[in-house]
C-alpha cells in the first residue's frame, strides 16, 4: 500500500523522523520518499541519515537510476519519481 504526505521541504528531516518514531517502519514496512531528480534525492538521503546519526545505506537509503543503496534494515527509502513509476508497474498497482 503507498500513502502519499505533503510535508513542507523546511519540516521535511523532522516529519520523517516522527513517522520512524511512530513506528510506521515497523515489521518490514518502509518510508519512501520522492524527488523529482537523482542529485536530490542522495542529497536528501544523506542530510536525513546524518541527522538521525545513521548510516546512508542503512537505516537511510536510497534508489535512483543505476543506483542503490539500502540494505535489509532500511527504514526510510528516497528514491525518484522514475523509480516510484518502475516500482508501482512491478508491483501492478497502474491499472
Amino acid at each position: 500500500m503507498l500513502y502519499e504526505l505533503k510535508i513542507s521541504q523546511s519540516h521535511f528531516s523532522l516529519g520523517v523522523q516522527y513517522l520512524v518514531e511512530a513506528g510506521w517502519s515497523k515489521n518490514g514496512k518502509m518510508i519512501g520518499i520522492t524527488q523529482p531528480r537523482r542529485v536530490a534525492a542522495t542529497t536528501l538521503a544523506s542530510r536525513v541519515a546524518d541527522e538521525m546519526g545513521a548510516l546512508l545505506g542503512q537505516e537511510v537509503g536510497y534508489s535512483i537510476r543505476f543506483d542503490e543503496k539500502i540494505d535489509k534494515n532500511t527504514h526510510i527509502k528516497v528514491y525518484t519519481n522514475e523509480e516510484k513509476y518502475l516500482l508501482s508497474v512491478d508491483n501492478n498497482m497502474i491499472n
